[in-house]
């Protein structure tokens, strides 16, 4: 969830503290010492024991991400058919025609609708009596051992060839739309990515301020996504953020409805970037 960071068991913080407390020796197993953290100046340093609460959203967006990509490349490795570009170049020619044999005929280990892919060894001579042999495949057997088979292949390099009738690959062009879910996964990782630095960002620069949970509504298209609109009080801004998070939605109802005014932390750049520090892993 963009913008959304939370500490854990992070009481409520009071208003800045003196520099002077500020600067004492941070220690992240004491309470005071966590609120002195926050009423550093920024930028603050953040000590690597400081732990943030885990967000289930999040998580599930890693594994989805790697998940993603592991298992889209593997797919992409075995379908998508890298052999197009040496189509394509066939197909704009200058190409020539002539009569080849097939020598093989087998059947690979994939299917396409349920239908075998069969792999042939081809041989045929070129236009200055060279002979050359190629791979070609279809969905389907189409040619036994032995059988006469038109052959194109392109003038100047006939170590580019095509049946007709075949195609360069074992999967078809359909294969590539396995592309889309490593792309996904990469989409998705670079949303945590994004998602953590934000996180950061706010730990390090982000302002220490008050505000009013003056709405909280949820999505129209996803019940479980929720609206919380605030008001600042030290700049007068009002920013919406949207969020999945149960705690978080908690909080915040219940802070509307007492009517109380709430502690986050925020970005005064992206004002969208904020949070509630009081949360914590209950």
């Amino acid at each position: 969830m963009p913008g959304a960071i939370f500490l854990e068991k992070l009481p409520l913080v009071p208003k800045l503290e003196s520099l002077k407390v500020a600067a004492m020796a941070f220690d992240p197993n004491s309470h005071h010492d966590l609120n002195a953290f926050l009423a550093m100046p920024t930028p603050r340093r953040i000590p690597p024991t400081l732990k943030l609460r885990k967000d289930p959203a999040a998580k599930t967006l890693w594994l989805l991400s790697i998940m993603f990509i592991a298992f889209g490349s593997l797919f992409s490795w075995v379908f998508v058919p890298f052999h197009l570009p040496k189509q394509w170049k066939l197909d704009r020619g200058p190409a020539l025609e002539t009569t080849g044999q097939v020598l093989h005929e087998t059947p690979t280990k994939l299917s396409i609708n349920k239908t075998k892919v069969y792999q042939y060894r081809y041989r045929f001579s070129t236009e200055t009596g060279a002979t050359q042999e190629g791979d070609a495949f279809t969905t389907g057997s189409k040619w036994g051992e032995g059988a006469k088979i038109k052959v194109h292949y392109l003038q100047g390099d006939p170590s580019i060839s095509l049946p007709i009738g075949a195609r360069m690959g074992e999967g078809d062009k359909m294969g590539a739309l396995v592309l889309i879910f490593p792309v996904l996964g990469c989409l998705l990782l670079t949303h945590a990515f994004r998602t953590h630095a934000i996180r950061k960002g706010l730990l390090k620069n982000g302002r220490l301020s008050t505000a009013t949970i003056s709405a909280l509504q949820p999505s129209w298209n996803n019940p479980q996504q929720y609206k919380i609109t605030i008001s600042r009080e030290d700049d007068g801004g009002t920013t919406v953020r949207r969020t999945h998070d149960p705690v978080e939605i908690a909080y915040a109802e219940a802070k509307l409805g007492e009517g109380q005014s709430v502690q986050i932390l925020y970005n005064p750049r992206k004002p969208k970037h904020w949070v509630f520090p009081e949360i914590w892993k209950a």
